[in-house]
């Protein structure tokens, strides 16, 4: 196996998703196949999922000669990551039973940099996830979605997402709540089903904070919602290229 990304924009994308995804996961399987990196991981309370696609053709170099699974460390590796430099390219490729990254630059006054990171033997089963039709879809603006999730986290642990005509975020705690009001004039998109109407259900604000994080991939973010089932985040940076979150609801008396 072996990867290059050598356009700037595309390096800050694939930092920002590998920081942002060890903040749900420690260690994972990153699955080379013919048509390019497949990633699903948990987290420990096994509430929140999130499965990850770059079709072979975002790079700008993809070999993958044979399938082939690398277990790693996202800790380890978002440390790695965080040392490269804005105008290096990126070089990954396998080395018997390490994953070697080299941050490699054209200017002869940058200094390239090597790293070798030891692959994990990680026992994961990878689960089937249904496409579903979501009785409510708003498309936001990924900055506003952050920006508004980030204000919903003063006053409350828990975002309570229901139908009254409109649909409302609404947060609260001992001292204090915050509602807001979703209309198609202040969001991208907005569209519901007949069963929107019956919509109240509850999430962890936190887990939502650290999807909103990933705003850099995408200008927009797509957001389905249900009833009983997790709600899905669905970022898009790029053609069959695409990182969505699921998260399960709050479990309420």
């Amino acid at each position: 196996m072996k990867i290059e990304i050598n356009q700037k924009e595309k390096s800050e994308l694939f930092v920002n998703l590998f920081t942002n995804l060890k903040l749900i996961t420690e260690n994972v399987n990153i699955e080379c196949v013919e048509d390019g990196l497949y990633i699903q991981g948990m987290d420990n309370s096994q509430i929140c999922i999130y499965d990850l696609k770059i079709d072979k053709s975002w790079f700008n170099i993809y070999q993958c000669d044979e399938n082939s699974t690398y277990g790693i460390n996202m800790n380890i590796l978002a440390r790695i990551l965080s040392v490269k430099n804005e105008n290096q390219n990126i070089i990954l490729y396998d080395d018997n039973d390490k994953l070697s990254i080299e941050f490699l630059s054209e200017n002869k006054e940058e200094i390239n940099k090597y790293f070798e990171l030891c692959l994990l033997d990680i026992d994961q089963e990878k689960m089937g996830i249904p496409d579903t039709e979501y009785d409510v879809n708003i498309e936001f603006k990924s900055k506003t979605f952050k920006s508004i999730i980030s204000e919903l986290t003063n006053f409350g642990d828990d975002l309570k997402i229901y139908y009254s005509e409109n649909i409302y975020l609404e947060t609260s705690s001992v001292e204090s709540s915050m509602k807001l009001e979703l209309t198609e004039d202040n969001v991208e998109e907005l569209t519901m089903t007949e069963d929107s109407e019956n919509l109240n259900i509850s999430y962890s604000i936190k887990y939502l904070y650290i999807f909103s994080q990933f705003y850099k991939l995408n200008d927009t973010v797509n957001i389905g919602i249900s009833e009983n089932i997790p709600i899905q985040l669905k970022y898009e940076f790029g053609e069959n290229v695409y990182c969505k979150f699921y998260l399960a609801p709050k479990i309420t008396d």
